[in-house]
């Protein structure tokens, strides 16, 4: 069984039952059964909404939560992007377990591993492909705004000929 710790330190563990799973539908309308559906659709759906995946993620640890006297929103001041990501690998972990067909379990351990072995290799290809960025233009144009403001405002000297408004007679 998988775990995850938030931000203030409290350690969250569960496991996914089918009583679970019913107290997630009644609670959330998320059917755990159904994220799997439609070339995992309603999972994507789910790890897309933080909102929605932490009341999931509430629902799964709420008699220990009701046992810790730790309320919905007090829980949910406690993630953070690092809480995030640790609570979607435990909940996939655990949601592997979940299902009673062995090589459904199976196959959505080796998409989780897929995953993450994709979500590695376009990390390091976008910090690739920014360190190709040349900074050289953006770095002229914030010398331009500095010195601009540490000089001044342009003088009539200063300002090329022929820029000057002409003169009346």
């Amino acid at each position: 069984m998988a775990s995850f710790t938030d931000k203030s330190g409290q350690q969250w563990q569960f496991a996914i039952t089918h009583g679970d799973a019913m107290r997630v539908l009644k609670e959330t309308g998320i059917r755990l059964y159904g994220l799997l559906e439609k070339k995992l659709k309603g999972l994507h759906e789910l790890l897309a909404d933080p909102e929605k995946f932490v009341s999931v993620i509430y629902a799964l640890v709420e008699p220990d939560a009701e046992k810790r006297q730790v309320s919905p929103e007090a829980f949910g001041q406690a993630i953070d992007g690092t809480t995030l990501d640790a609570m979607a690998e435990c909940f996939l972990e655990n949601l592997s377990d979940f299902f009673p067909n062995a090589e459904a379990r199976k196959t959505l351990r080796q998409m989780i591993k897929k995953g993450k072995e994709l979500e590695t290799a376009l990390t390091k290809r976008v910090e690739a492909e920014l360190e190709k960025i040349d900074q050289t233009p953006a770095d002229q144009m914030l010398d331009l705004i500095l010195k601009r403001r540490t000089d001044g405002p342009p003088t009539p000297s200063s300002e090329p000929s022929g820029n000057s408004p002409a003169k009346s007679a």
